[in-house]
């Protein structure tokens, strides 16, 4: 099987389910905060214009294994 979201190979393994190639089966990325912690408002590229804050990028969730027939 194949993952529907990245095309990655799959493998199930009994008591975990479908895993990704690095075993796991979440695939996260790097990516920034949508809304400033302090104000709500929406940051650009992490950056709040309302507070002059800059945050950093953090490892997020991306996808979760999705089986899909070869």
């Amino acid at each position: 099987m194949k993952c529907h979201w990245c095309g990655e190979s799959l493998t199930f393994v009994r008591g975990r389910g479908w895993l990704h190639p690095d075993g796991r089966v979440y695939k996260t990325r790097l990516d920034y905060p949508l809304t400033c912690r302090q104000c709500g408002d929406r940051l650009v590229e992490g950056y709040c214009h309302r507070c002059s804050i800059q945050y950093k990028l953090e490892e997020v969730d991306d996808h979760c294994a999705l089986p899909e027939p070869d």
